[in-house]
């Protein structure tokens, strides 16, 4: 997530998968491209293990690509959480007024076979409650970004 606005008033961020989502479409194109070589050749058993594969590409890129726009407002005292995918949108609203911090979550899932650690940002209520700002872990330095963001934004409130 990339902070695109950040006033004394309010603070958006966003997360577009731009590279993931360019990458499934190219192994999905890819993946299409070459079964429908081998079905032309006359090898049904390749041509459908590759659409096969074509398929399971097809629902991580609808399941997994989103854009997600987080706004903080102190005008409206209102989070607002909204995300997009290729199933439609959804938005969530949270108080402003009582959000404690934000911070790093780290997914401990250890059934994945990669080393690879992933993370999302998480905002953290004075009540206990926890929201993640994204459904999915991610790899690289962007919830850790955003979490820097929000909460340097979230410093002048308190007092």
């Amino acid at each position: 997530m990339k902070p695109i606005v950040t006033t004394s008033e309010r603070l958006t961020l966003r997360s577009r998968p731009w590279l993931l989502g360019a990458g499934l479409i190219c192994a999905m194109l890819l993946f299409a491209a070459i079964g429908l070589n081998k079905f032309m050749a006359g090898d049904q058993d390749e041509a459908g293990k590759l659409l096969l594969l074509f398929g399971i590409f097809a629902v991580v890129f609808c399941v997994f690509i989103k854009q997600v726009v987080v706004i903080f407002d102190r005008a409206t005292d209102a989070v607002v959480i909204r995300a997009a995918s290729v199933f439609g949108g959804r938005e969530q609203r949270h108080p402003l007024s009582g959000c404690k911090r934000a911070f790093v979550e780290k997914d401990h899932n250890d059934s994945s076979d990669s080393k690879v650690p992933t993370f999302r940002p998480v905002l953290e209520y004075r009540d206990g409650t926890k929201v993640p700002l994204t459904d999915i872990y991610s790899g690289g330095d962007g919830a850790e970004l955003a979490v820097k963001a929000i909460n340097a934004w979230l410093e002048p409130r308190k007092g």
